[in-house]
């Protein structure tokens, strides 16, 4: 069978995982290439390094793992029933060392073998790379059963980068010595040499000890969680800090001269606790900062002070009834019955569906339940779906998933907007931007021919391509756009999408990815530590089976984080 980039598939469908299997790779070209192999745990890093084979260590410690080469080819001999249970994925990986980049390859092939029986391989040429220095050509890894995706993806920086993904670092002259390196949380304490980098030599018997094992006698290496020895100033994580240093350690109390509570302890009695992120009130409840006091008789617009009569409900609770400030996200001035945009009293989202799409007619008693949770039952706004036809989506455009994704989107845009449309992208390597989601198409929304969409569009990941046609949609948009982003993985470019979200932070756009049924969503499950953004702009959550999950659990996860974007871009007038 003949992959393509992004491809993957259970490895059982093919072959018997109980016997040896065999992993061939080679490239042609005139710089030298080196390939290796990580055996990683699930948080996706090398935690041991008899498990990084490669030319100066050609087995795993009990030959589950068997290196050979030839020139410019190798050969991995695998027996993956006998690996330990913390190896779940085996990533195989070429670089390069030397000015050139994988763009200047001739080709690079990788092919699964057992015994005489090629199950899959890929053929690859530098027209399918850029400035790549180090590829991620195969990876085998184990969700359930064995399974196998062809990745062919990687780093410009080369082996530095691709040590670093796997929580390693290449040897140097000027390396830093062990004793000033903290180790990674929960690891054994490092000897007289760090994990040994990719290309220098292995330690011998009676310097490095098997992974997990006690300490020799004769280190001074602590135990975990035992303070270190005064001459290193870096302790392992969760241990006391040395006395001549004035940080204390993550997570441990905050000296007792500092006044400041730690996030989310209660504030001193004589003060009210304010919701996250508004002002401290004083004895009294606090109006927004500059804002006049409010008499009883007014009602405040939508951000601002409570009248001082009452106090301030908590976030997403529903306004006093005397009151008439608008729901979080709605549009136009407040009014005593929901309205749509054009003032016109809005027809409930189940009576839109049962005149319009009456299949879909389930959906609108728990997408209300939410809506009505987080006070959103007036909320106008731009709906968009932007969907992944990349080539490991295969099985979700097979089984159904990605049809089951539009009709239970459909719903947020007939509640949401309007006009009841569903702007709707697809992407691969390449965007496209297909025709609005409706109530009279949604059914055949998805194209028929989704395979020869999926090759027209390159097969593999490029997330900013889309991302920018979406930016170039919304950005003078005059309401609130809220954009489902499905993905199955391999988010490899990092820094292109950073920049994307960070510079569409300043505008009404909000973001809810979601993966579904993937893994390696890299950056996006570091969304809420992303610094330089002006407002928090984007949520991520990742689903095993879209279509399990009940449809109220799923807008409750959809919904999460938007009352909190519209507040802000409200409060920092961006509508």
């Amino acid at each position: 069978m003949r992959m393509q980039r992004g491809f993957r598939d259970k490895l059982e469908k093919y072959a018997d995982t109980n016997n040896d299997l065999t992993v061939n790779m080679s490239v042609n070209g005139s710089a030298e290439y080196d390939f290796c192999c990580f055996g990683v745990d699930t948080a996706g890093k090398l935690s041991d390094d008899r498990y990084m084979i490669f030319y100066n260590q050609t087995h795993s410690p009990q030959n589950e793992i068997v290196y050979s080469s030839a020139g410019k080819t190798c050969s991995y001999t695998l027996r993956l029933s006998a690996l330990p249970s913390s190896i779940v994925r085996l990533v195989f990986t070429v670089s390069i060392d030397g000015a050139q980049t994988m763009h200047d390859i001739s080709s690079h092939t990788i092919e699964i073998k057992q015994g005489q029986n090629t199950i899959a391989d890929m053929q690859l040429s530098g027209n399918d790379f850029q400035a790549e220095k180090a590829v991620i050509s195969l990876e085998i890894y184990k969700k359930d059963v064995w399974r196998f995706a062809a990745v062919a993806s990687g780093f410009n920086g080369g082996l530095g980068d691709l040590l670093r993904e796997f929580g390693g670092e290449e040897a140097s002259s000027d390396s830093v010595p062990v004793q000033q390196s903290a180790p990674s949380y929960g690891s054994p304490m490092p000897m007289q040499q760090e994990t040994p980098s990719y290309g220098s030599p292995m330690p011998t018997q009676q310097s490095a000890p098997s992974y997990g094992s006690p300490m020799p006698m004769q280190q001074e290496a602590p135990s975990y969680g035992s303070p270190m020895p005064t001459q290193q100033s870096a302790p392992s994580y969760g241990s006391p800090m040395p006395t001549q240093q004035s940080a204390p350690s993550y997570g441990s109390p905050i000296p007792m001269q500092q006044e400041a509570p730690s996030y989310g302890s209660p504030m001193p009695m004589q003060q009210e606790a304010p919701s996250y992120g508004s002002p401290m009130p004083t004895q009294q409840s606090a109006p927004s900062y500059g804002s006049p006091m409010p008499t009883q008789q007014s009602a405040p617009s939508y951000g601002s002070p409570m009248p001082m009569q009452q106090e301030a409900p908590s976030y997403g609770s529903p306004m006093p009834m005397q009151q008439s400030a608008p729901s979080y996200g709605s549009y136009n001035s407040p009014a005593p019955s929901p309205t749509s945009r054009q003032g016109q009293p809005k027809v409930s989202l189940e009576k839109k569906l049962q005149a319009g799409a009456p299949k879909l007619v389930s959906l609108a008693k728990p997408l209300q339940l939410e809506l009505e949770k987080r006070d959103l039952q007036n909320c106008v706004a731009r709906v968009a779906l932007v969907l992944d036809i990349s080539a490991s989506m295969t099985d979700r455009y097979q089984d159904g998933t990605v049809q089951e994704i539009v009709n239970k989107t459909l719903p947020l845009a007939v509640q949401f907007d309007d006009d009841g449309q569903l702007d709707f992208w697809i992407f691969a390597k390449k965007p496209k931007r297909m025709d609005p989601v409706t109530m009279s198409n949604y059914d055949s929304s998805v194209p028929v021919n989704w395979h020869d969409v999926m090759k027209e569009l390159k097969y593999s990941n490029n997330e900013p391509a889309v991302m920018e046609l979406v930016i170039k949609e919304y950005k003078n948009t005059t309401l609130p756009a809220y954009v489902l982003f499905i993905t199955d993985g391999d988010v490899m470019l990092e820094g292109p999408i950073t920049k994307l979200i960070t510079k569409s932070s300043k505008l009404p756009i909000f973001w809810q990815f979601v993966g579904v049924g993937g893994y390696k969503y890299g950056v996006l499950e570091h969304l809420d530590s992303m610094e330089g953004r002006y407002v928090d702009n984007a949520n991520f959550f990742a689903l095993d089976d879209f279509k399990s999950v009940s449809n109220q659990e799923l807008y409750s996860r959809l919904l999460n984080e938007f009352p909190s974007w519209l507040n802000a871009i409200r409060q920092n007038g961006m509508i």
